[in-house]
């Protein structure tokens, strides 16, 4: 069963809190400054994003947390738990998205799907 795009949205979404609750937390255990190292910040959620990805999909068959949450799970095309190698390289697709232009990203897939489900109802309406 094929989730919905908003499911997997929020789902991705929840993820991203959670890595960068993560980073800041190890940022405060180092008694690092977040203001005068955000760029630091950001690319080591870059790099923590990889290894969440690949440690979750690959172990938790499927499943980050966000995607637990949602009741989302990644699977292959013959419906068992993605390898290794895949988890790996899925987690690699998602860097873009968690590099120190990763909210940016986000936040404008977020403007367009909302303008595109604003656009539906209007059309829908007249």
């Amino acid at each position: 069963m094929v989730s919905s795009l908003k499911k997997r949205f929020i789902a991705f979404l929840v993820d991203y809190i959670l890595i960068y609750l993560v980073v800041v937390v190890f940022f405060l255990k180092l008694r690092y400054s977040i203001e005068s190292n955000l760029l630091i910040l950001m690319i080591s959620a870059s790099f923590f994003s990889l290894f969440y990805f690949t440690f979750f999909w690959y172990r938790f068959y499927g499943q980050t947390p966000g995607f637990s949450m949602l009741r989302i799970r990644l699977v292959s095309q013959d419906n068992r738990p993605i390898k290794f190698k895949k988890a790996l390289l899925r987690a690699g697709l998602l860097f873009p998205f968690f590099c120190p232009w990763g909210p940016i990203v986000l936040i404008l897939l977020s403007l367009i799907f909302i303008s595109i489900r604003f656009a539906i109802v209007c059309a829908l309406i007249s």
